[in-house]
């Protein structure tokens, strides 16, 4: 009997170890689990290469959260919808594709298709149109030699036309939010800056859309060109000096400060409609190329690689694209490039030049 008891404790002792060996693999395996290290994100560069990719598709996956369809169903479910490139909108554009020396005002979709013609003038140019905060009207620049610079407000579709500015000196480069229109215009110390033009300097002004509170911001006797509101209408950033250095003052004209001066001109300044980032244009590599900086002047990245002149550059929407004019192909076209990948696509293909693109907000 001793030896049987002895036995039996044996046995239990055995199962007890086997249990117990069993809970420590059970929760082992919770341990793992509740530790398991995130997946880490892959940082794409930015690319350089100047050959043609092939061109963009038309729309982006986007993940849609879908509610479950039965009562108590607690998985997600996310389907893959469509996008419209670049968060949609039209590109429009100045062009001289009907009569040479001779622009007028074009838009497209953002993967160049369906061109539409928006002026028909034959004495005069339109260049640097700009879009209203809600996409249906523009302002754009006049210009004749025989004439001075004006600016108006119209309609995408042409009509309901109205003069903005007339003005007996050089004005241009508008860029229109809710906080108004923001351009610079040529100031003189004598009547006419057609005489000598030598005495004349830009200054950047704001003015509503209605004509009204026209408002100089600087004052110097300096150039100044390309101003461009940021997102949330407290900064403006725009070119200045000789040779042209980035600056940023607050939307009322104080605090000027420079923010990235390069060998060469920095011009064409764009604010991304997140914040994050300023794409502008500069010859320090002898021709114009596309680059972008941090809003403190940080992390200052180069976007195009070419022989030739690349210019003007303006954001998409979302700001993962930019649409600029390039002289790659012996005259000028406008191009849209991916920010992540570099991915590069002509949009335009005329003999003659296609120049100053803006991307509908």
């Amino acid at each position: 009997m001793e030896i049987l008891a002895r036995r039996m404790h044996s046995h239990c002792r055995t199962a007890v170890v086997f249990v117990g060996l069993l809970i420590l693999i059970g929760l082992a395996g919770c341990s793992d689990k509740a530790t398991e290290a995130p997946i880490p994100v892959r940082v794409v560069e930015i690319s350089t290469a100047t050959s043609e990719p092939a061109a963009a598709s038309t729309s982006t996956p986007e993940q849609v959260f879908v509610e479950p369809s039965e009562a108590g169903e607690s998985t997600e479910m996310f389907v893959e919808t469509e996008t419209e490139l670049g968060g949609g909108g039209r590109i429009i554009f100045s062009s001289e594709r009907e009569e040479k020396y001779s622009y007028d005002l074009y838009s497209m979709l953002p993967d160049g298709s369906d061109v539409q013609r928006i002026t028909e003038t034959s004495e005069e140019s339109e260049y640097s149109a700009n879009w209203s905060p809600d996409g249906e009207r523009i302002v754009f620049r006049s210009f004749s030699p025989a004439r001075t610079d004006f600016l108006y407000v119209m309609s995408i579709d042409g009509s309901d036309k109205w003069l903005l500015l007339s003005s007996n000196r050089y004005a241009g480069d508008p860029d229109w939010t809710e906080a108004g229109i923001v351009y610079y215009e040529g100031r003189c110390t004598i009547e006419s800056c057609w005489s000598e033009v030598e005495k004349m300097t830009t200054e950047i002004y704001v003015i509503q859309p209605d004509g009204s509170g026209r408002t100089a911001l600087t004052f110097s006797s300096k150039w100044m060109h390309g101003p461009s509101w940021s997102p949330d209408f407290e900064k403006i950033v725009y070119s200045s000096g000789s040779p042209y250095a980035l600056y940023l003052m607050n939307a009322d004209g104080s605090g000027q400060t420079p923010l990235i001066a390069l060998p060469g001109d920095a011009i064409d300044p764009a604010w991304s409609p997140d914040g994050e980032w300023i794409v502008f244009a500069t010859n320090r590599h002898v021709k114009f190329e596309i680059y972008m900086v941090r809003p403190d002047g940080t992390d200052l990245t180069r976007l195009t690689d070419d022989p030739h002149n690349d210019k003007q550059p303006a954001w998409s929407p979302d700001s993962k694209f930019i649409v600029f004019s390039s002289e790659r192909d012996d005259d000028s076209e406008i191009y849209l490039l991916e920010i992540s990948s570099g991915a590069l696509t002509r949009l335009t293909e005329n003999p003659l030049n296609d120049v100053m693109p803006d991307w509908a907000p």
